[in-house]
């Protein structure tokens, strides 16, 4: 009983929803091509974040001669999570190389052609790993989430304008003409700015959440 002036606000807001989507059905194809312009746009930014990733530098790993196995790619560890949590001296830690001392972490391999070294022969070297992550994928990363959420802003704003136009349209001039149009022309005059410092805002503490 407490609740009937709420519930009776319910209704007709959904008998406005209804009536606004009956007098204008073509509303219901912005999802449509907000969903196909996200599919694009995911697709397009999958190629070049590929791409990035695929930019290893060339100093990213050693390009020296190592004497051992061990001297390029590192030792393997005998401790356990136990061990480590304990303290115990009966183990060995593991014992990063000059190959792998980063994530992504390369590979070693042994060349034919060695360098000397007085008596020692330095035969092995380090490879490449096959991606790196560095501030260029996190610019791209970036971006993706500022677009995603500028596209789900645009959505959420044009639909709400369309639903503003043709409420506040004279009764006998409803119907006549499409809101989309004019709703699209108002957001881009005046509220594209918005929508954009507020899908910035989203993306960034989105990108602080991935991190």
């Amino acid at each position: 009983i407490c609740m009937v002036k709420r519930i009776n606000l319910a209704i007709s807001l959904n008998k406005v929803a209804a009536l606004f989507l009956a007098r204008n059905p073509h509303v219901v194809l912005i999802p449509i091509v907000q969903a196909i312009i996200a599919i694009i746009w995911t697709l397009l930014w999958m190629l070049s974040a590929s791409f990035l990733l695929s930019q290893v530098p060339d100093d990213y790993t050693p390009s020296g001669y190592y004497a051992t196995y061990a001297e390029a790619y590192g030792t393997t560890g005998t401790c356990t999570f136990w061990d480590t949590l304990t303290g115990s001296s009966d183990c060995t830690e593991a014992v990063a190389g000059a190959c792998n001392d980063q994530w992504p972490t390369g590979s070693v391999w042994k060349d034919n052609v060695c360098e000397q070294d007085g008596d020692v022969f330095k035969c092995w070297r380090c490879s490449q790993p096959r991606y790196a992550l560095d501030y260029r994928f996190a610019i791209s990363f970036f971006v993706f989430l500022w677009n995603n959420a500028f596209n789900v802003a645009m959505g959420q704003i044009l639909i709400a304008m369309c639903v503003g136009i043709w409420f506040f349209t004279k009764k006998e001039d409803k119907g006549k003409v499409s809101v989309v149009p004019q709703a699209l022309r108002t957001i881009f005059r005046y509220h594209v700015g918005s929508v954009l410092f507020g899908s910035f805002i989203v993306a960034l503490v989105q990108f602080i959440r991935y991190l």
